[in-house]
C-alpha cells in the first residue's frame, strides 16, 4: 500500500492511454493501450503485459490504478507502446483457457495496433506470476496460438521473454504448490496437494 500512495504521485507526461478495448466478449476481455504522444502513424514496437493474481483474480489496473498501468506507461515513455491486459481466471474457465484470451489478445494486436502506432510484426508478450504461466502456455501450446503464428513468430513473440521471466515464474510455482489456486486452474490431483506428511509422491496417488 506504501508503494502504490508513492506510484500514484508519478506523473506521466507524454503517454497517452485508450483505455478498456475490447479483445473478446467477455468483459475481462480488455486491455490498455499505453501510447508514446504522437505515435500514431509509426511502426513502433509492442510489448503486451498479462497481470497475476494466482488464477483465481487480478485485474489490469489495481489500488486505484497504482498497478498495472505503470507497467504500460513505463514502456510508453520509453517509446514502445503496451497493451496491458485482463483475462479470464478461474473457476469461471479452466486451462488452457487463460492461454487462449493471450491468444485473443496477440491475434486482436496483430490486426490492430497499427491504428495506434505499433509494429504488428515486433510484438513481445510478457506476464506476471499466473499472467506469465498463460503466457508460458501460450508460446508452447500451438492450439491456443492465432492462425498463421509460425514458430518464427511465437519465438520473437513469446519465448524469448519467457526465457527471462520463466527462472522466476518456475520459483514462484514451486512456493505454491498444492495451493487451491493451481487446484481450480489446473483440476484438482492429489499428487500437487502434498496432503499429509508424506515426503514421497507415486502415480498411485494421482
Amino acid at each position: 500500500d506504501l508503494y502504490a500512495e508513492i506510484q500514484r504521485t508519478i506523473t506521466t507526461p507524454g503517454v497517452e492511454i485508450t483505455m478498456d478495448v475490447h479483445y473478446g466478449d467477455h468483459e475481462r476481455q480488455v486491455l490498455d493501450v499505453h501510447m508514446p504522444a504522437g505515435s500514431k502513424g509509426k511502426k513502433l514496437p509492442v510489448v503486451m503485459f498479462f497481470h497475476g493474481g494466482g488464477f483465481v483474480s487480478g485485474h489490469k489496473n489495481v489500488k486505484k490504478g497504482a498497478f498495472y498501468g505503470n507497467v504500460g506507461n513505463y514502456f510508453a515513455k520509453n517509446g514502445i507502446i503496451c497493451c496491458n491486459g485482463t483475462y479470464r481466471y478461474a473457476p469461471e474457465v479452466t486451462w488452457p483457457d487463460g492461454a487462449r484470451d493471450i491468444g485473443y489478445a496477440v491475434e486482436w494486436a496483430r490486426k490492430n495496433i497499427a491504428q495506434y502506432g505499433g509494429d504488428p510484426d515486433a510484438i513481445v508478450v510478457m506476464g506476471h506470476s499466473s499472467g506469465g504461466t498463460h503466457v508460458g502456455t501460450y508460446a508452447l501450446h500451438k492450439a491456443v496460438q492465432p492462425p498463421d503464428t509460425g514458430w518464427l513468430g511465437i519465438l520473437v513473440t513469446a519465448v524469448l521473454p519467457l526465457l527471462i521471466i520463466g527462472g522466476f515464474i518456475y520459483f514462484m510455482m514451486r512456493q505454491a504448490q498444492g495451493t487451491n489456486n493451481q487446484a481450480l486452474s489446473f483440476g484438482k490431483s492429489r499428487a500437487r496437494m502434498f496432503l499429509g506428511n508424506k515426503s514421497v509422491v507415486t502415480f498411485n496417488d494421482v
